[in-house]
């Protein structure tokens, strides 16, 4: 006969050893097993800018890399990124992960879908989202600007970016 508990993480097995005669039995052996550790995903992003710098009514092309160097597949329901203000997003320019625009509420861009990124023995543990934004007239000149992007899963904030992907606003050339 065998019973068992399972607690913390240790599964413990006792088992019963019948005598040879029916009625009689040993004392229980016991067994204790650690669980293997959960699998998880560890999702990271980053972003970067094509250029350093823009020209009034130029274009900015920005790249978001999401790698995953977990143990599990993981799951992204949603990115979204924080365009500076003065920058606007180029309809249309959105490539790699999807090529869906994403929906706009002031400066948020927000991409929403089924995505899943491989674990770390995949050799493609990674997507990228590339989109471009164009600087209007109404960004300060000779400014740096930096943005954040983050992605989420069934509304988690799995990731952000801190301030990154730094682009300096120019006045148009004379």
């Amino acid at each position: 006969t065998a019973t068992g508990s399972y607690a913390g993480g240790v599964c413990t097995i006792y088992i019963e050893h019948p005598s040879e005669s029916p009625s009689t039995y040993y004392p229980y052996d016991k067994f204790m097993i650690a669980a293997p550790p959960a699998l998880v995903a560890d999702l990271g992003i980053t972003k970067t800018a094509d250029v350093d710098s823009v020209y009034e009514g130029n274009n900015v092309s920005y790249t978001i890399t999401i790698t995953n160097t977990g143990a599990a597949d993981g799951p992204i329901s949603t990115i979204k990124d924080t365009l500076p203000a003065g920058l606007t997003y180029v309809p249309g320019s959105a490539l790699s992960l999807t090529s869906d625009d994403p929906t706009i509420a002031g400066n948020e861009l927000t991409w929403t879908g089924s995505w899943n990124i491989d674990n770390f023995n995949d050799p493609i543990n990674f997507v990228t989202l590339v989109f471009s934004a164009s600087l209007d007239a109404s960004a300060g000149d000779n400014l740096t600007y930096s943005n954040r992007a983050g992605v989420y899963y069934d509304g988690t904030d799995t990731s952000a970016t801190g301030p990154t992907a730094p682009v300096k606003f120019l006045p148009p050339p004379l």
